[in-house]
């Protein structure tokens, strides 16, 4: 091949990958990335990710919603857009790690990141992996941190609104199968469930919801039923984990059968044996014979033998006490034992009769006569002296109380003033932070103009930027299409020096081709750079 011809072909590819470049508006159709929208949701702040709905806005975190702009198209473990579901020309950008902020903005001009099975988002833009996706300083949007040092770097893909499983009202339940007269009993966190015989531990009562659709959490460690490889075909184990979107049970009278455990993720997957022999249960292919995928949802323990008018009897020796429950004891025999389902204790009634004892006691009175002189002698000194003590004595009684009264009367009259000075002193306080508002009012309304300023200053800067890139830009577009054309222009000629071969009057047609094709993109640029000086 001569080297004219790869001149040629350079121009070409050239001339591709310049068409390719203007494609400044990417838009992501349904067959490029997963079209199952999802919302990401943060856990450590119970809220949603969200696109504004004006262009190059912050990525907010709101309360999860149902519109197109709380939905995302996610590629799980792959590097590739986070794009808004709302509008597929748009997507999550980074567009400088610098100031940690993250926006929505045209597909073309965003990075991709990597969404991990740990729940961490990355931005490819980064080399380590020290800074990934979290909670903004102000918890109200998304933003670049450091990872592991918070909670707010944890977010998880729901297929939908979290709310709707979050927040629902739930009641404690036994999940029991009737077959084999076993309950499901949780394990610790990464392992199976089982099934075991019945109790009133902790071990065998869940939290699900009364509507029946969300998650099946456990008492014993309040994780939940979690089918955690849902995607890799088989049989899918269930483990005691997250309670996330893969944790969604349907509800239960909603099934094949009305009595069958399935996951959203794969409906022709029931709950039951992988392997009965260790006990080992999964998510395996739903079959109505199966005894081990029948269950039954109850709110009372089912190892509690009942009794009453819709139940029957109690087994011999056993009471039915008041909530229609058999046993044995006080509890079961005693108070509202009901008698027609079983034995009761029987009750023993006492008379006790009282006989009251009356004593009559006769007494003797003798009288006698005694017959006495006495000899009186005035005592009117004696009664003057106690009248006097008792007068010296009240006295002082009334001194002592008058001194305390004048006490009395200097400390009431200090408390007055002395409440007086307080209440002076908390207005002055009342004054002083006022004061102080007033004052850090003022400063931060100076400051708050002061930014506005600076920020309107950094607008101006940033369009007139735009504008000197854009000229840029378009100089450098007619510049480069002037060199094609001019390169063109002498290949043609050189390709009609040797008009006499055949090969080469080929290459000379197709120079004239691509000259022309040149000449159209060097006026296209010209036309584009006059409007830009326009604008």
């Amino acid at each position: 091949m001569n080297k004219n011809l790869l001149i040629l072909i350079a121009i070409i590819a050239t001339n591709s990958n310049f068409v390719r470049s203007a494609n400044i508006n990417k838009r992501y159709d349904d067959d490029e990335i997963d079209s199952d929208p999802k919302w990401i949701y943060n856990q450590f702040s119970g809220k949603c990710l969200y696109a504004q709905p004006k262009i190059n806005n912050n990525a907010l975190l709101k309360d999860c919603g149902d519109s197109g702009r709380f939905k995302w198209l996610v590629s799980k473990n792959n590097e590739d857009h986070i794009v808004s579901y709302a509008n597929k020309y748009r997507c999550l950008n980074l567009p400088d790690p610098e100031d940690n902020e993250l926006i929505v903005s045209n597909c073309s001009n965003s990075n991709t990141f990597i969404f991990d099975d740990d729940g961490k988002i990355y931005p490819t833009t980064i080399d380590n992996d020290e800074y990934c996706l979290g909670v903004g300083e102000s918890g109200l949007e998304a933003s670049l941190i450091e990872c592991d040092m918070t909670n707010g770097d944890e977010w998880s893909l729901w297929d939908r609104n979290p709310n709707e499983i979050l927040n629902v009202e739930t009641q404690e339940v036994w999940i029991y199968n009737k077959n084999l007269n076993k309950c499901l009993s949780a394990e610790s966190t990464g392992r199976a469930p089982t099934l075991s015989d019945c109790d009133d531990s902790k071990r065998f009562k869940w939290k699900v919801p009364v509507s029946g659709d969300g998650f099946y959490q456990s008492l014993y460690k309040h994780s939940c039923l979690n089918a955690n490889n849902i995607n890799r075909g088989g049989n899918i184990s269930i483990i005691m984990g997250d309670c996330n979107n893969e944790a969604i049970i349907m509800d239960i009278k909603d099934s094949y059968y009305g009595d069958t455990i399935i996951s959203p993720l794969d409906e022709g997957k029931c709950l039951g044996y992988i392997n009965s022999k260790n006990n080992k249960l999964g998510m395996v292919k739903c079959n109505k014979n199966n005894k081990d995928q029948h269950w039954e949802i109850t709110t009372i323990n089912p190892s509690v033998i009942r009794c009453g008018s819709s139940i029957g009897n109690c087994p011999s020796g056993q009471c039915c006490n008041k909530d229609g429950i058999c046993g044995t004891g006080n509890d079961y025999c005693g108070k509202g034992c009901q008698s027609q389902f079983g034995k009761c204790n029987q009750t023993i009634t006492r008379t006790t009769t009282t006989t009251k004892r009356t004593t009559t006691t006769t007494t003797r009175k003798t009288t006698t006569t005694t017959t006495t002189t006495t000899t009186t002698t005035p005592t009117i000194t004696n009664s003057f002296e106690s009248l006097a003590d008792k007068g010296n004595r009240i006295a002082k009684e009334a001194n002592d109380i008058a001194e305390k009264a004048k006490k009395y009367s200097e400390m009431e009259e200090q408390n007055s003033i002395a409440k007086e000075a307080n209440d002076i002193a908390k207005k002055a306080n009342d004054i002083a932070r006022e004061s102080k508002k007033y004052s850090e009012m003022k400063e931060q309304i100076s400051i708050a103009k002061e930014a506005n300023d600076i920020a309107k200053k950094a607008n101006d800067i940033a369009r007139e930027s735009k504008k000197y890139s854009e000229m840029k830009e378009q100089i450098s577009i007619a510049k480069e299409a002037n060199d094609i054309a001019k390169k063109a222009n002498d290949i043609a000629r050189e390709s009609k020096k040797y008009s006499e071969m055949k090969e080469q009057n080929s290459i000379a047609e197709m120079g004239n081709r691509i000259a022309e094709q040149a000449k159209e993109i060097y006026e296209r640029a010209k036309e584009l750079e006059k409007k830009t000086k326009k604008n």
